[in-house]
């Protein structure tokens, strides 16, 4: 109940200091503002957690039995940790609607509500039944359902007015390269829900309350 205290120190990874202004690349903090997105629509009668997966989205592998949108927010759906780079592997060209396939395309690990193991697919397959449901892309949907009402300064897929704070030592054979993780306009434009989005430190927080 009493106003946020703030403290920003130090700067990014090229030296640019940080503060109230700056943005973020939160991660899978994002995956906050999907299931926000889900139960607003619940909220306006559009789902019910309960649906069956098949229900929204028919021709995903995973439409089985026993899979439903609350299994798919909870990560006791069954699908793995993430679709397959084999077939799917990032190169220069990947985008949104390649990574929504690959995740239609991913069938269960093992049978639903037998195990919670986090997954980056369920929430894909949840950012796709809202697009599917408001007939929008998941980042214009986003805006409306959850970063304007909460006046959250918050993006996905859309390039931010300011340039967001580098990240130091990202671990990955993409460092340096045009296709780095987190920190080049490729990861950011690919508007993947599950780990694409920026905040500000504040949007963060409205989020999280």
């Amino acid at each position: 109940g009493h106003p946020v205290e703030r403290l920003f120190v130090g700067t990014d990874a090229v030296g640019i200091p940080l503060n109230e202004e700056s943005i973020f690349p939160i991660s899978s903090v994002g995956k906050l503002a999907v299931a926000l997105a889900i139960l607003r629509l619940g909220d306006a009668g559009q789902l019910a957690l309960d649906d069956a997966l098949a229900h929204h989205l028919p021709d995903a592998e995973a439409a089985q039995a026993d899979v439903t949108v609350r299994t798919l927010l909870n990560h006791t759906s069954g699908l793995p940790f993430d679709y397959s780079r084999e077939t799917t592997p990032t190169t220069a060209d990947l985008t949104w609607a390649t990574i929504a396939q690959a995740c239609l395309q991913t069938a269960l690990d093992t049978p639903p509500g037998t195990r919670v193991a986090y997954s980056e697919v369920d929430y894909i397959l949840l950012a796709m039944i809202v697009e599917r449901l408001t007939g929008q892309r998941f980042g214009a949907a986003l805006n409306s359902l959850v970063f304007e009402p909460l006046e959250c300064e918050a993006y996905l897929g859309d390039e931010p007015p300011r340039s967001p704070a580098r990240i130091a030592h990202v671990s990955s054979r993409f460092s340096g390269t045009p296709l780095e993780p987190y920190n080049s306009v490729f990861h950011r434009a690919l508007a993947n829900p599950s780990d694409s989005m920026l905040a500000t430190a504040d949007g963060a927080f409205k989020l999280v309350r």
